[in-house]
């Protein structure tokens, strides 16, 4: 955790659907942490400690998808 708050990242290719689930986990007070597809999602997983939550889209462009991603 960082700032006292739980750290969230949101996985969702598409803009409009991530900034709304961004808002959902901001306004349940948790910190959130955007990334575009799985591939991103790794790169943000592998450098940064403190990631309490990942929630994710299942269908996304790129190398894996969202089933690849939770493994």
């Amino acid at each position: 955790m960082f700032n006292g708050k739980a750290v969230v990242l949101v996985v969702e290719n598409s803009a409009i659907i991530r900034m709304g689930a961004v808002d959902l986990v901001q306004s349940a007070g948790y910190e959130a942490i955007e990334a575009n597809n799985a591939d991103e999602a790794i790169r943000i997983l592998e450098s940064r400690a403190g990631i309490d939550l990942v929630f994710t889209d299942v269908e996304m462009p790129g190398t894996m998808d969202g089933i690849k991603l939770s493994h």
